[in-house]
């Protein structure tokens, strides 16, 4: 239902009717918040780091520790 409602915004600020206003990464989750254009309503999503890796395909690397090929070739 998350994916649905993000693809659905998502779809919503390409044709123009909604804009992504926030895009916020904590530790412990994400949180997206679009607002219609030329109104005040706005939407925000809520969802854990793991549900947006799912979602959006994004693999966050871990802060500090360089990727396998990368600390091969130091």
């Amino acid at each position: 239902m998350l994916r649905e409602a993000f693809l659905s915004m998502e779809e919503l600020s390409r044709k123009g009717v909604f804009r992504r206003k926030d895009f916020d990464r904590r530790p412990n989750g994400v949180s997206i918040t679009y607002r219609q254009v030329g109104k005040p309503a706005g939407v925000t999503l809520e969802m854990t780091g793991r549900e947006w890796e799912e979602i959006s395909g994004e693999r966050r690397v871990a802060e500090g520790i360089l990727p396998s090929v990368l600390a091969g070739i130091i």
